[in-house]
Formats: C-alpha cells, sequence, structure tokens
C-alpha cells in the first residue's frame, strides 16, 4: 500500500498543508522542499511513524488532525484534542496545559467514510499500559511533575505497548492494518558515526558487514545445493534413456549458463567453472552436467541481479583514483590506483554516501514499499547531486517503489521540479 495524500492542520500549530503525492504507476517520485522549520522531515517521519512500535511519536507531536489517504481508498485520520481534568484530578499548582486531558484517536476509514478500526491514546490508556507492562517510574514522575522525556523516549519504538492498548480496546486489527504500510526512511546522518562507547563501527563499516553476511550467507547456501545436485547426477545421467542432444540445443543452454558463471565469478560467488565443449557421444552426459550447473546457479535468486545494479550504480561515480570488488570473505574492498586496499572508512563523507545510499535502496528497501529519503544531497558533489534522481528512478522502477524525497539541493529540484512541492508557497496558499 502507497499514500496518496498527506493533510496536515496546525502542525506544530503554525503550518497547514495538503500534500498530494505522486503515486501514478509510472511517476512515484514526489520532492518536498522549503526553508528550514517547516517541517519537511516531520512529513517524513509522520508517514514512517505509521507501523505498530512507533504510533507514540503522534501523541507526543503538535498538530490538530492528520488526515492520510492510501493507495486502496481507505484513509488514515488522526485527531489530537484537549479537555479540561475533573476537579478531583487537577494538581492546584500546575498550568493550564497540565490541567488538560490530551486525547489522540486513530480513525481507519473505508471509502464509504465509515469506521475500518480505530486506536487510541489518553492518559488512562498510557498509565494503564505503562503500569502493566512495567513502566511504574513513569506514573512516579508523573506524580512528582517531573520531566518524563526518558519514559516518552522508550515509549517511541515499543510494539508491545501499542499492542497492549490496542487489544484494551479490542482493537488488535487496527495494528494489521498497519503492517500493510511498509516504509523505510533512509535519513539524513547516514555517513555519521550513530556509535556510543558500547559500539564504535561506523555506518559505512556496517553497510561492509551487511554485505558481507549477505554475500557468504548465499554461498554457503550455494555449497550445499550443489552439494544436493551432484549427488542426484549420476541417478540422472543413468535412470534415464541416453538420447543425443543437438548442438544447437547443448549451445543456448551453454551460453545462458555461461554468462551466469562469470556474473558469479565476477562477484566471488563461485569458481571460473570451465564449460566442455559439444561432443554428440557424450552430448547427454554434457547437457546434464551444464543443466547442473544451471541449477547450481539459480539458487543465488535476485541477489545477482542486485549486485549488478549495485555494482553499476557505484561504476558510474567514478570514484576519485579508486575501484571497488566484491566477495563473500569482505563484503567490498576499496583499491586505491596503485592496488593498495583502503579502509572504507577513509573514503570522503561523499563517497561513503553513495555507498550507504544505494545499498539501503537496492537491498534493503522491500518491493512495492514506500521509500522516505530525507537530504539525499549531503556530501555529494553538484554531479552526483544532478545523478541521484535518475539512480533513484531506475531503482524504483525495478522495485516499484513510491519514493518521497525532502531536500533543499537547487540540483535535485531543478532537475525534478515537475515532481516538487514547496510548503513555503504551499503554505502562502
Amino acid at each position: 500500500m502507497q499514500f496518496k495524500y498527506i493533510h496536515i492542520k496546525n502542525l506544530f500549530g503554525l503550518y497547514n498543508y495538503n500534500i498530494d503525492f505522486f503515486h501514478e504507476d509510472e511517476n512515484k517520485l514526489t520532492i518536498l522542499t522549503a526553508p528550514n522549520g517547516y517541517g519537511k522531515t516531520t512529513v517524513l517521519t509522520i508517514l514512517d511513524s505509521l507501523s505498530p512500535e512507533s504510533l507514540y511519536y503522534f501523541y507526543l507531536l503538535k498538530y490538530e488532525t492528520i488526515e492520510i489517504g492510501l493507495s486502496d481508498g481507505t484513509c488514515l485520520l488522526i485527531n489530537q484534542s484537549f479537555s479540561e481534568k475533573e476537579e478531583q484530578d487537577k494538581d492546584k499548582t500546575s498550568d493550564t496545559k497540565q490541567a488538560s486531558v490530551k486525547e489522540v484517536r486513530f480513525s481507519w476509514l473505508n471509502k464509504d467514510s465509515s469506521v475500518l478500526c480505530y486506536f487510541l491514546y489518553n492518559d488512562n490508556v498510557i498509565k494503564k499500559a505503562r503500569r502493566n507492562l512495567g513502566f511504574r517510574h513513569g506514573i512516579l514522575f508523573d506524580s512528582l511533575g517531573q520531566d518524563n522525556v526518558q519514559t516518552d523516549k522508550d515509549l517511541l519504538k515499543n510494539k508491545r505497548f501499542n499492542e497492549y492498548i490496542a487489544h484494551g480496546i479490542g482493537q488488535d486489527i487496527f495494528l494489521m492494518q498497519l503492517e500493510s504500510l511498509r516504509t523505510k526512511f533512509i535519513h539524513a546522518n547516514r555517513i555519521y558515526n550513530e556509535a556510543n562507547k558500547k559500539n564504535d563501527v561506523l555506518p559505512i563499516q556496517k553497510i561492509r558487514l551487511k554485505l558481507q553476511n549477505y554475500l557468504s550467507w548465499a554461498y554457503q547456501n550455494y555449497l550445499q545445493q550443489s552439494q544436493r545436485i551432484d549427488s542426484q547426477f549420476i541417478k540422472r545421467v543413468i535412470s534415464k534413456e541416453k538420447e543425443t542432444i543437438s548442438e544447437e540445443v547443448y549451445n543456448q543452454l551453454a551460453q545462458k549458463v555461461i554468462l551466469k558463471r562469470d556474473e558469479l565469478f565476477y562477484f566471488r560467488l563461485t569458481d571460473n567453472i570451465a564449460i566442455p565443449a559439444y561432443d554428440k557421444d557424450d552430448s547427454f552426459i554434457l547437457y546434464n552436467y551444464i543443466k547442473g550447473l544451471g541449477e547450481k546457479y539459480a539458487n543465488y535468486g535476485n541477489l545477482v541481479e542486485k549486485l549488478n545494479l549495485f555494482n553499476k550504480l557505484l561504476q558510474t561515480k567514478k570514484f576519485a583514483q579508486k575501484s571497488i570488488t566484491f566477495s563473500p570473505q569482505h563484503g567490498f574492498q576499496i583499491i586505491s590506483a596503485n592496488g593498495d586496499m583502503l579502509d572504507e572508512s577513509l573514503l570522503s563523507s561523499g563517497e561513503q554516501n553513495e555507498i550507504i545510499l544505494l545499498f539501503l535502496l537496492i537491498f534493503e528497501v522491500s518491493d512495492n514499499s514506500v521509500l522516505l529519503i530525507d537530504e539525499p544531497e549531503n556530501s555529494l558533489h553538484v554531479v552526483w547531486q544532478q545523478k541521484f534522481l535518475d539512480d533513484i528512478q531506475e531503482i524504483a522502477k525495478i522495485k516499484n517503489l513510491q519514493v518521497i524525497v525532502s531536500t533543499h539541493s537547487i540540483s535535485i529540484v531543478s532537475r525534478g521540479q515537475d515532481n516538487t512541492i514547496d510548503l513555503y508557497y504551499l503554505q502562502k496558499q
């Protein structure tokens, strides 16, 4: 499921937006731009927070209503409201805001505007969920009037908390509906060290290790399946009546197998296995041999297509005096012009950004989902910024993605001006 529009009333108490996303089959790219402070990143975060673990974001964000139209014709309506506390529950020392009860109600509406399901946050359901799920310190903070930020932070990514509430109000179906909204948010700070004292691995190093794991797992699976296929080879040859395979049929299959072998060998996912020339007397044996090779290579599925696309797009960047090689042992390696291997952390910020961004797009964004990218221009040379939309649209077409981008880049905006929405001017309308 993908997004048709988002209507926001009183975001931060300041802005009203009616944003219609581009979502037709041949045009699923929307570019959001505006000066700082107009909520571009917030719009992306709203869409990304429509998940069973992230709903509490809507309790903390300031707005009046949010309406999100979906590609199946349904829509999600989110209302935030305040009401006076009962007299006995008021804290005489508190200000007006503290004396109000906040409620956030999610209503999933059918095409005819009837309610399919709903979800609810208010003081009572939140306190009950905290108490029953071990968040007793939250109630203590409430009673003392102290800052409750840490508790809120704990709840921002907490599926169990939301499951408890949904079950308590008999609306488990609401979270099930949310599962159909698949988003991937690529944040602006992707190239920087997200590490803490216990984890000093840079994002670029994490990407290399992820690719290493993907390739290593795929290669091990290939070896296991190869043993199984090899064990069946003798049965294939002796259990059937031998027949002569024509040279044309043999060569057609051999050519396909050679092309696949060469692709896999480039990424060190197979050996450079020799393909025997056609021999009429042994054509049946040879045919079954290369047919088995084809079955072995098929176990890689679409991994090779992803690797080819990843490699092709990286090659177009022409990293300064460097090349990239791939293998299950290392994931990828950076080779300097004089043949030295370089640590990936020594790449420029722009080079790291390209590798991280393309890897996430190709390997970690699910097909038929929504891709959210914040400030893709970070650390990118203007030429790479201009090429960015071409890369995105090529990947989006292959994976059937809806893409929503937030950017300050004049190069990106000018390249995709027909798909650009400026929140500054939208607010002025």
